[in-house]
């Protein structure tokens, strides 16, 4: 589990425990809450906590990282080890076995010398949610701030069961009427978008992208540092694979968008899996760069149109 959330103070991120609370609070709910549901029969259950059993190793960077304000200094030791950690500090965010919670949420009535610059205009957040939804499966990433008030109460387990009827952290792949169910997974996944490139990427952090707003990092030179990472995340995960699985992540985009994607690893990618992303829209050329593609899954991708005609290779649909 990966944490991704905004510094309140440059000397500490967390003074007075806001971002804290938000986390114990869905931990508690991830490891105690119980879903409910029907089978394929259509008979109700009860369905064991999404952590039962499981124990979750938590990447923290306050509390992982040896930072340089800790009131007792810094060892040598402590900083190699600090400046070893950024080298792979992408893998936390862009495994496809790993969660992303994103706290988006501000305090209400932030203290003197609180940074309040949302989220979204963070540097550090910007790429964690970047790489973090490259290929993370659906439900993984969730922004927890759309479970919190505005004066930072929690939704309980109530809110997640549907008035006691169905629901959870989320719906049993089999369940009928899953996709209806106020589950954790539902109300905290946001609309994805398809990876984009190094430079697309770049641009958008120095406000040149369709926003036009600059991200912020408290240190600047981080910048370039959060650039090359990137670049070596989107190389390493996408336009060097040869398999692509972005099967039911919540895509909700143009065919188009995944283009530019395409044309760095077509001519190695030979398989990719879109099923279950029913928001997705547009034509099938613009699979056309696929050149050796030889598996193609489309399963409830009713918004795509156009032909395969380009994909000569193509074995399995």
């Amino acid at each position: 589990l990966s944490i991704s959330y905004p510094w309140l103070t440059k000397e500490h991120p967390d003074p007075e425990g806001w971002h804290l609370k938000i986390v114990q609070h869905f931990l508690n709910l991830y490891f105690t809450m119980e879903g409910k549901g029907e089978d394929k029969d259509r008979n109700w259950r009860t369905l064991p906590p999404a952590g039962a059993g499981k124990r979750i190793a938590v990447f923290w960077d306050w509390m992982s990282l040896f930072q340089e304000h800790n009131p007792s200094g810094r060892t040598d030791a402590q900083a190699a080890s600090f400046k070893r950690a950024l080298k792979s500090i992408n893998v936390w965010y862009a495994s496809a076995t790993t969660m992303v919670w994103r706290l988006t949420k501000l305090p209400p009535a932030p203290r003197p010398g609180h940074d309040i610059k949302p989220y979204e205009l963070r540097g550090w957040c910007f790429f964690e949610l970047a790489v973090g939804e490259m290929i993370t499966a659906g439900g993984c990433v969730l922004d927890l701030g759309l479970a919190v008030e505005a004066d930072g109460t929690c939704f309980d387990a109530s809110r997640f069961l549907g008035g006691g009827y169905g629901g959870g952290w989320v719906a049993a792949k089999d369940d009928p009427m899953g996709a209806s169910q106020p589950t954790v997974a539902k109300t905290c996944s946001q609309q994805r978008k398809f990876p984009i490139g190094a430079a697309a990427f770049s641009d958008a952090l120095d406000g040149k992208g369709a926003d036009g707003q600059a991200r912020v990092f408290t240190n600047g030179a981080d910048a370039e540092f959060v650039k090359g990472k990137y670049a070596d995340t989107f190389t390493a995960v996408v336009a060097g694979a040869s398999e692509l699985n972005l099967a039911n992540v919540g895509l909700f985009a143009p065919l188009a968008e995944l283009a530019p994607a395409l044309e760095l690893c077509g001519p190695r990618l030979r398989a990719l899996d879109l099923s279950k992303n029913g928001r997705l829209s547009g034509g099938l050329e613009a699979l056309g760069a696929c050149a050796v593609l030889e598996t193609l899954k489309l399963r409830e991708c009713r918004g795509l149109t156009g032909d395969l005609g380009p994909l000569q290779g193509l074995t399995t649909l």
